[in-house]
C-alpha cells in the first residue's frame, strides 16, 4: 500500500508544479508589474511612443500600459511606397480599408519594445505636419552597410 500512496503523492505534486508553472507563464506580465519592472513607469506621457511589435510592425502614438494590455491612441504608422529607397509616408491610422477605430489595443506578448520619442525627431515633425493638415513623407531610411570582416591568415 505504501508504494501506491507514494506514487500518488509524486503524481499529485508533479501536476501541482505543472499547473503552477503554467499559471505563472500565463500571468508573467502581471507578476512582473507586482514585483517591479513595470513598463508603465517608463512611459513619458508628454510625448509619443514608438511601439515595435514582434511582427516588426511599428506604430506611433500615445501609449498607456495596464498590466499586459498596451493601448495606443492618436496612432500613426509607416507606409513605404515603391521599391527600396522609395519614399516613406507617415499615415494616420483609421483611413485603412477596414476603417479601424481608436484605441489600438495590443496584447503585451505582442510587443517587442517601445520607446519614448524626442520632440525633434523626424516622426514627431511629420505628426505635427499631419495634424496641421499636410501630408508628410519621411526621407528614405539609410542603412549603413555591414563591414565585411577581413579574413585572417591561418597556418
Amino acid at each position: 500500500m505504501a508504494p501506491v500512496r507514494r506514487l500518488t503523492l509524486i503524481v499529485v505534486a508533479f501536476v501541482a508544479i505543472v499547473l503552477f508553472v503554467a499559471l505563472a507563464i500565463g500571468q508573467r506580465d502581471r507578476i512582473r508589474a507586482v514585483f517591479g519592472g513595470a513598463e508603465a513607469d517608463y512611459v513619458d506621457t508628454t510625448t509619443y511612443q514608438s511601439v515595435v511589435l514582434t511582427t516588426n510592425q511599428v506604430y506611433f502614438g500615445k501609449l498607456k500600459i495596464d498590466g499586459d494590455v498596451y493601448t495606443l491612441t492618436d496612432v500613426y504608422s509607416l507606409n513605404a511606397a515603391g521599391d527600396t529607397g522609395g519614399t516613406i509616408q507617415l499615415v494616420k491610422r483609421g483611413n485603412e480599408l477596414h476603417g479601424p477605430e481608436e484605441p489600438l489595443i495590443i496584447p503585451g506578448r505582442s510587443v517587442l519594445f517601445f520607446e519614448n520619442m524626442r520632440p525633434d525627431s523626424q516622426v514627431m515633425q511629420a505628426i505635427a505636419k499631419i495634424r496641421a493638415g499636410q501630408t508628410s513623407t519621411l526621407p528614405p531610411a539609410t542603412a549603413t552597410p555591414a563591414r565585411t570582416p577581413t579574413p585572417s591568415p591561418t597556418r
